[in-house]
């Protein structure tokens, strides 16, 4: 989901809802996040810290939004890679990979995506 630059207004409103009681506000708020794809100085931390989210779907959230941020996610590659490898849910792992291969390509082959 591509909402842009001009929505980053919004990303503090969002990133309070990224710790909402309802998983599902958090998981839109952590999408709409990765869909502005501005100010990953401020952003990233909230996504970095959702991938810790007790809800699958947050997580998975987590992952696409810091795939959408590409190689400005670096910041997350040890928490992404510690996830990769120790990940019990083979779709949830999937979803850390593919974010590893959007961010650093040789990071992930070095973790053993393939």
């Amino acid at each position: 989901m591509f909402i842009g630059p001009s929505a980053k207004a919004a990303i503090p409103f969002l990133s309070g809802w990224a710790t909402n009681a309802d998983s599902s506000v958090r998981l839109y708020a952590v999408k709409a996040l990765g869909g502005i794809r501005a100010e990953p100085g401020r952003v990233l931390p909230v996504l970095i810290s959702a991938i810790h989210d007790p809800a699958p779907q947050v997580r998975t959230g987590a992952f696409m939004a810091l795939q959408d941020f590409g190689p400005n996610s670096k910041s997350a590659l040890p928490v992404l890679v510690e996830f990769f490898i120790n990940a019990q849910d083979s779709s949830e792992r999937s979803y850390a990979a593919n974010a590893l291969k959007a961010i650093d390509p040789e990071a992930a082959a070095k973790a053993g995506v393939r």
